[in-house]
C-alpha cells in the first residue's frame, strides 16, 4: 500500500519544482517518485540514521 504523501504526489505536477519532505517523508518510494516526475527535492535527515547523515554531510 502505498503512503499518502506518495498517493498527493501522484495527483500533482511536479516537473520543474523543488519538493521538500521532513525526515517522516523521506522514504525511498517517495524519493524516487519525484526523480521519476522531473521534480527536484530536499531531505530533511535526522541523527538516528548515522550512515546515510556520513554520506551526505559536508
Amino acid at each position: 500500500m502505498k503512503s499518502p504523501r506518495f498517493r498527493l504526489l501522484s495527483c500533482l505536477e511536479l516537473k520543474g519544482t523543488v519538493v521538500t519532505n521532513d525526515a517522516i517523508g523521506c522514504q525511498k518510494v517517495i524519493a524516487e517518485k519525484v526523480i521519476q516526475e522531473k521534480a527536484d527535492t530536499v531531505l530533511a535527515l535526522k541523527d538516528n540514521t548515522p550512515r546515510l547523515c556520513d554520506d551526505v554531510s559536508l
